[in-house]
């Protein structure tokens, strides 16, 4: 990366909201394709196979957005205070 660590952030940014865009995108897609497959599947059996084919192999390929990773808040661990121990003995 050229830059500060500034930099390097705003770039991660734009680079997870990309991907979010595109895997949105993507999701909603296969949501109406699975939708079409469901409400013509009685109608119209071999469309709905090559759909269903199309579909399948398009989840296969290079194209398929894999899910983004979860970038919320952090992990905060808290450990209570440890007990006191006994008093030394001299």
């Amino acid at each position: 990366y050229d830059g500060n660590y500034s930099r390097f952030l705003e770039l991660k940014k734009a680079r997870m909201d990309a991907w979010n865009a595109a895997y949105n995108a993507q999701e909603k897609k296969i949501k109406a394709e699975r939708q079409w497959i469901n409400k013509f599947k009685a109608k119209q059996p071999d469309a709905v196979k090559q759909r269903q084919a199309k579909l399948e192999k398009f989840m296969k390929s290079d194209e398929f957005v894999q899910k983004p990773p979860f970038t919320g808040k952090p992990f905060r661990f808290r450990f209570p205070d440890a007990p006191r121990l006994s008093p030394e003995v001299a």
